[in-house]
């Protein structure tokens, strides 16, 4: 099998991106030719070389023990700092194609995730913070669309439209517009040749934790015929090195946010928690067997940001939060299985 062939939608759902290239559903008689582009046929957004899509995917991720220090409060008196002892995250992921035609594509995603805090001496926890991120998790349910529209040429559109519900949704704290975030993002691409695109855009999302409206530069590369630069900013940027068909090594730098309403009990209004953070990673992926992989993550996460805010509304300038909170770094590591479209798709 000729390890460049790719996809005719490439778009990826992965949790903290804003929108991505990587995910590949291709009809069976997709081949490398298929990525030149030409005056008389349709672009395909794809590069050659990009490993084949992730249609189910379980992950589960830890981080080494660390400290978080919370202070607020009109007298201070929520100030606290607190050994975590575990930090956990969950995540299942599910994808597929909607439609598939020469000049459209439409995808579909679900994901499910949710995030567990276990602190030493919980019993002696007096923030109300500290002890509801101890006795429930973070909890975030979604589903997306996404949109390739080629045109005739080396030029292309692509969308993404999100909505997730984030929060303990089972104890009705607010009305469900107080869960729901709703994020998008489009892309306006030109295909150099089927190494090469690039593409410039808008997305309104969560990166840092609070609804923001930021451009997009992508940028992805392959050369080499073993070596890629995959390229979303702000969001990720990385160098992918596959060996062979059956492994493929990645190392970069990725930006995660998220926004969840939060229950304190001495508070009467809605508060929502404000999660940022930059991470430094190294990837590995291995076929177990055609369309089984599985993938292992080593890498270093800084908080940017882990504060509670009264707002969950777009703004223009920076909010006063209510709480705020020093995070110490920590040691990432995690473990994925995954499913992707078999080899005899793409001979």
């Amino acid at each position: 099998m000729d390890n460049r062939t790719s996809s005719v939608i490439s778009i990826d759902e992965s949790e903290f991106l804003l929108l991505g290239f990587f995910s590949s559903w291709v009809p069976a008689s997709a081949q490398l030719d298929f990525l030149q582009c030409t005056d008389t046929t349709f672009c395909v957004p794809a590069v050659s070389g990009l490993p084949r899509s992730k249609g189910v995917e379980i992950v589960r991720e830890s981080f080494a023990p660390h400290d978080i220090r919370i202070s607020g409060g009109d007298d201070g008196s929520a100030s606290e700092m607190a050994r975590i002892r575990q930090n956990e995250r969950w995540s299942f992921k599910l994808r597929g194609p909607l439609v598939m035609k020469e000049n459209f594509n439409l995808a579909m995603g679900f994901r499910f995730e949710f995030e567990e805090f276990n602190f030493e001496n919980s019993e002696a926890l007096e923030a109300p913070l500290l002890r509801q991120l101890e006795d429930r998790p973070l909890r975030s349910m979604g589903v997306g669309f996404y949109l390739s529209k080629p045109f005739r040429g080396n030029r292309y559109v692509i969308g993404r439209l999100q909505s997730d519900l984030n929060g303990d949704w089972n104890e009705g704290l607010g009305t469900w517009s107080d869960y729901l975030r709703v994020s998008a993002a489009a892309v306006y691409g030109i295909k150099v040749d089927y190494d090469q695109s690039f593409a410039i855009g808008l997305s309104y999302n969560y990166a840092f934790g609070q609804p923001t409206i930021i451009p997009v530069i992508a940028y992805f590369h392959s050369f080499r015929d073993k070596w890629g630069i995959e390229a979303l900013l702000p969001a990720r940027a990385r160098l992918r090195f596959t060996p062979n068909p059956s492994n493929n090594l990645y190392v970069g730098c990725e930006l995660r946010g998220s926004n969840y309403l939060t229950e304190l009990t001495d508070e009467s209004l809605p508060l929502f928690l404000e999660s940022s953070e930059i991470r430094g990673v190294f990837t590995y992926e291995r076929e177990i067997h055609d369309w089984l992989w599985m993938g292992l993550n080593v890498g270093y996460r800084h908080y940017l940001g882990f504060d509670l805010s009264d707002s969950d509304g777009l703004v223009l300038k920076p909010r006063n939060p209510v709480l705020t909170t020093e995070v110490e770094d920590a040691l990432l590591y995690s473990f994925s299985i995954f499913m992707v479209p078999p080899r005899r798709f793409f001979q």
